[in-house]
């Protein structure tokens, strides 16, 4: 059986013509293809540039890399979908089925082409359009939120195969009445009861600092960073706190922004780190987890932070209240209320071991094998129609 894959990527390639991925790697392209015997890869590709730290080589004989135009610029959207439409077109004729990611253009693209050739496929439903778009940060984003609302909507109701990375977020936003399954794309190995004692060693310790962790692009201003340095303003005054920002990017107007509320010695600037083990090295580093993210779709930092059973803070967005302790769950933006649930915790270091415990136990709904057969259930069930 012939599969294509239809996502945004994107994939990087190097001088030498070999291709690095990030949220396409080995693992996902292998899980694919325990259903297929070849999978064509549509995708857009960009060049690799030496701060692309987390970026893998993709090694596999099975797989052919296919090169998109790009939609998901102002003039792309205009000159390109044609030019995606016909490379779509002539892949999804010579294969048997199809998997495409959303939300994206290409993605939207791509289920049109399926319809009209009368090709199967997936729909794998990943974050939601509105949340990205409206808090991209730019006008071009709201102009565009409300139109890809509207019209990821449509897709999903319209799809007859649909896996959320959700357990209701994306349901309620999107609904769909036929085959669709509840699927994280976050996996982690099988955990150790020893990671969850390591932290309630830590909590018992103790300390002269307390150290927030806080994962995401400094790019990306719905990473809620803001948010976390008006939080620690309010506290600074009563515990040594330090603020750390994990991610890419630069770090020039929160270093300005974290001055004008007084905490510019509390907030650190770590920089980037390879995804596994030296990120986890960090988080168990962390007190306190927070995400006051405005965008997300099933998140992976808290996912991992949690599976470092590292007590964590998150406001109402996307997966995160299917996630941690509603107690722990603010209003968007509401750095008072953060302030709050953080010195919460730091007061009460029994509370702080009950949200460890917790986390820890949920994070294990994440691990492979649990996700695997799920998967494999739903795939098998599928491609034996087809």
């Amino acid at each position: 059986m012939i599969g294509v894959w239809c996502t945004e990527g994107p994939i990087y390639v190097d001088k030498d013509g070999s291709y690095y991925g990030i949220t396409i790697n080995n693992s996902i392209i292998k899980r694919y293809l325990e259903y297929m015997d070849k999978i064509y890869i549509l995708t857009r590709i960009r060049k690799i540039r030496p701060e692309i730290k987390n970026a893998t080589k993709i090694e596999n004989a099975n797989i052919e890399i296919i090169e998109l135009p790009n939609c998901s610029t102002l003039k792309g959207i205009f000159i390109n979908p044609n030019k995606v439409k016909k490379i779509v077109s002539k892949y999804i004729e010579k294969s048997d089925f199809m998997i495409v990611g959303l939300p994206s253009i290409l993605g939207n693209i791509a289920i049109d082409v399926c319809k009209k050739q009368n090709k199967q496929y997936i729909v794998e439903l990943l974050a939601c359009p509105w949340d990205a778009l409206w808090n991209h940060g730019k006008i071009t984003g709201k102009i565009m939120a409300p139109i890809q609302y509207f019209i990821t909507k449509s897709k999903i109701k319209n799809s007859r195969n649909i896996i959320y990375v959700s357990n209701e977020f994306l349901q309620r936003r999107y609904p769909n009445y036929n085959n669709s399954l509840n699927c994280s794309d976050v996996i982690l190995e099988e955990l150790d009861e020893n990671i969850l004692q390591k932290r309630i060693d830590k909590i018992k310790r103790d300390t002269n600092i307390y150290k927030l962790g806080l994962i995401g692009s400094l790019d990306l201003k719905y990473k809620g960073h803001n948010t976390a340095i008006k939080a620690v303003s309010l506290l600074k005054d009563t515990y040594n706190i330090e603020l750390h920002f994990l991610g890419k990017g630069s770090k020039e107007y929160f270093e300005s922004y974290a001055e004008k509320n007084k905490v510019k010695e509390n907030v650190k600037f770590d920089g980037t780190l390879p995804a596994g083990k030296q990120v986890y090295n960090w988080i168990d580093e962390m007190d306190i987890f927070l995400i006051p993210s405005l965008q997300e779709g099933m998140p992976r930092a808290l996912i991992e932070a949690m599976s470092r059973a590292c007590p964590a803070i998150g406001v109402k967005t996307g997966g995160i209240p299917e996630l941690i302790d509603k107690a722990f769950v603010c209003k968007r933006k509401a750095y008072q209320q953060i302030a709050e649930r953080i010195e919460l915790l730091l007061i009460n270091k029994e509370l702080m071991e009950t949200e460890a415990k917790k986390n820890f136990e949920k994070s294990k709904e994440f691990q492979k094998e649990i996700l695997y057969r799920k998967r494999k259930q739903y795939y098998e069930k599928i491609i034996k129609e087809i």
